[in-house]
């Protein structure tokens, strides 16, 4: 009979987050527990095997190791018998250089069996049913054994404490002679594919370890596929599971029929034969080959209930095959979340009391490999266990009002300001009661909350309360601040008449002013009580109630229709004897205007009635002798034409018959045209006001023909 060994754990961790419910109503119970699959008819089964249902995890706060166990056909407490069937023959020396271990590097290393060879490919099926056999390590109820086959099939004798051959160890981490290392892993290290003599002379093909077993090179599927049934005949109430490993396939037909019949026998029997095609001169895995030689491999797998996997890489064998779960199988979920299992459906996770304690609920669900390709169900099976996690003490809870604000003031009303105690926490995820206060607003509930905050700071203190009374208080500063200036818009621009000399009053009208905080800014302006003549800027000022100013302008322009009376005379204003100087002229003039008491008058321009700067004539101008007589206003009677002396005196002052030397005098040329009726100088005189208005006048300067009782003036 089978024996059973303690288990010893190997445990994956739950992920983090770990979904925990309440105790509450029915429970599924630790199991096992089994439901059908519809689409195989065989049972998927799953036990929760430690710990027991209603453990006490210590605490605060406690963790526990949750292992179980989930199978496909047989209940979970079904014990379980293993035989690793490799392929030994020659064929198995080559290829060489494999990284058996994939560690990156062909070395030692890769000599698992230690024939002096690197990476062959029967080192690689070593490595396989090494890494198989270290993923079962602690795994309860479960046994191994290993035959080796080439032509013929030889089963090893796995125990080395006990006298004749031992099919099966007590276990796959059995250690009989207790040298540190498995026996089933020594059997396997002891594989020989009869290397040429040049390596190992005379190594035979067979197995070493615990007593050297020999078999024939060449391939045929028919002779492991006895010693199989051979090896679990016995043990027909146990669940017995094969690990078929070949890199060739079956070479004579004639061993093909026995093949299949002793296929259909192991089937019968309950037996499971997972096989695998190693490397690129393998059979493969394909059913329908036309080849039967090349179909038998995946024959046997389907006969038997078993899977077959396709391995060209060889040094892929053994993370393909210690990875491989239970056939009809394809998930394990703790609370909600996959964990990973080994070849047999053993499963482990961490699990870890929450800090609250209480009885607490653990779930595990297994999941059938059935999934409908179009909605996605699975057929699954749960079993739970109540952990006591005790009562912990409460921790106090962790207010936490959330940091300073400062914000700019909205309304003369008030700034609202929304307080939030979301980041308060308690340590035993107890609900939390929330209460604010201030000498703003008095008091108030809620994790979040909006009032409105005068200008200036204001403290606020957050007191939470957790489920059993425990408080905790945390305190926030509110600062509302005024630091734009108001809005401010003045008059617009006006411009006046003048109305005296003392200046204009005005009516200029109200700057517009509008402030974020302040419903009245107080208004002033600059503006003098009388505008005199041009252009004022008025300046505008808004200050709000914090202080905060803002300015602005308006131009109040004052403009005059000019001097209303502008009189002038001129001293003299007759000009005699003609005797051709230039004579001294003084302009006396006077202006009023309404917007300016002081005028600037200034002569602008000169104009006589007699044309060109030469009046004089052959008929002569009265004066010299030959001219006009004095006396009795007669043409005289002398020879000469009288302009000798003038055109002498002009051009000594540049020709020119007048000359403005100043604002308001000139000289001008005492001459006149002996044969008109006198000359007359019109003189234009113009007077401004401060504002630019401007009035004009004329005032004449006469030379008359002559003096005469009888003259023509």
């Amino acid at each position: 009979m089978l024996s059973t060994s303690e288990r010893h754990g190997q445990l994956t961790p739950l992920a983090a987050g770990l979904a925990l419910t309440l105790a509450t109503g029915a429970t599924a119970g630790a199991g096992p527990n089994s439901t059908s699959i519809p689409s195989t008819g065989q049972d998927l089964s799953i036990q929760l095997t430690a710990p027991a249902d209603g453990a006490v995890v210590p605490v605060p706060p406690g963790s526990i190791d949750i292992t179980g166990r989930a199978t496909v056909g047989e209940a979970p407490d079904t014990p379980t018998n293993l035989l690793y069937v490799l392929d030994v023959s020659s064929s198995t020396e080559d290829p060489q250089g494999l990284d058996c271990n994939a560690d990156g590097t062909v070395d030692v290393l890769d000599d698992f069996n230690a024939a002096g060879a690197y990476g062959e490919v029967l080192d690689c099926e070593v490595q396989g049913v090494l890494s198989l056999n270290q993923s079962l390590a602690g795994s309860a109820d479960v046994a191994a054994g290993l035959i080796v086959f080439a032509r013929d099939a030889a089963t090893a004798d796995i125990d080395p404490a006990v006298p004749g051959d031992q099919v099966f160890a007590t276990s796959v981490d059995a250690d009989a002679n207790g040298n540190g290392l498995p026996d089933i892993d020594e059997v396997a290290r002891s594989l020989r594919n009869g290397l040429p003599p040049t390596i190992l002379p005379d190594l035979p093909i067979g197995v070493e370890e615990f007593a050297p077993k020999v078999v024939t090179n060449g391939t045929d599927f028919s002779a492991p596929l006895a010693a199989i049934y051979d090896a679990f005949e016995p043990l027909a109430e146990y669940r017995n599971i094969a690990y078929f490993l070949t890199d060739g396939f079956q070479t004579a037909t004639a061993g093909i029929a026995p093949a299949l019949i002793l296929a259909d026998e192991l089937a019968r029997l309950g037996v499971q034969v997972n096989t695998y095609s190693v490397g690129p001169n393998g059979s493969g895995c394909d059913a329908g080959a036309a080849d039967i030689r090349l179909a038998l491999l995946a024959q046997i797998a389907d006969m038997t209930g078993g899977t077959c996997t396709e391995i060209r890489d060889p040094s892929q064998l053994g993370s393909a095959i210690a990875g491989a779960v239970p056939v009809g199988l394809d998930r394990v979920e703790v609370d909600g979340s996959t964990v990973d299992v080994n070849a047999v459906g053993d499963f482990a996770a961490r699990f870890t009391c929450p800090a609250s304690g209480g009885i607490v609920t653990v779930t595990a669900v297994a999941f059938a490999d059935d999934a409908d390709p179009v909605t996605g169900a699975q057929t699954s099976i749960a079993a739970d266990l109540s952990l006591d996690c005790g009562t912990a003490a409460n921790t106090p809870p962790l207010a936490d009002a959330g940091p300073d604000q400062t914000l700019e003031c909205a309304s003369p009303d008030g700034t609202q300001v929304t307080l939030n105690g979301g980041g308060s926490s308690d340590p035993d995820d107890d609900p939390l009661d929330y209460l604010w206060s201030s000498a703003v607003f008095g008091s108030a509930d809620g994790v979040s909350i909006t009032r409105p905050f005068p200008i200036g700071s204001s403290s606020v203190l957050l007191t939470v309360t957790d489920d059993d009374g425990e408080q905790d208080d945390d305190s926030l500063l509110v600062t509302v601040r005024d630091t734009l200036a108001p809005d401010l818009t003045p008059p617009p621009d006006l411009t006046l008449t003048c109305a005296s000399t003392g200046g204009t009053s005005a009516d200029i009208g109200t700057a517009t002013v509008t402030d974020a905080c302040d419903a009245a800014p107080a208004v002033s302006n600059d503006a003098p009580a009388l505008f005199s003549t041009g252009d004022t800027l008025v300046t505008w000022t808004a200050t709000d109630s914090a202080g905060n100013t803002a300015s602005a302008v308006q131009t109040v322009s004052v403009v005059g229709d000019g001097p209303t009376q502008v009189d002038a005379t001129a001293t003299p204003d007759q000009l005699w004897p003609p005797n051709h100087e230039l004579v001294p002229v003084t302009i006396a003039a006077a202006a009023t205007s309404a917007c300016d008491a002081t005028v600037a008058c200034r002569i602008v321009a000169v104009s006589s009635n007699e044309s060109g700067t030469n009046a004089c004539s052959a008929r002569g101008d009265g004066h010299r002798n030959g001219d006009h007589s004095e006396e009795n206003g007669d043409q005289g009677r002398g020879g000469g034409d009288g302009c000798g002396e003038g055109n002498r005196k002009r051009n000594a002052t540049g020709g020119q018959d007048w000359i403005i030397d100043g604002d308001l005098t000139l000289r001008l040329r005492a001459e006149r045209d002996g044969r008109g009726e006198g000359r007359d100088y019109v003189i234009e005189i113009a007077c401004e006001d401060a504002a630019g208005n401007i009035g004009t006048t004329e005032v004449t300067v006469s030379v008359t023909h002559d003096q005469g009782k009888h003259g023509k003036r």
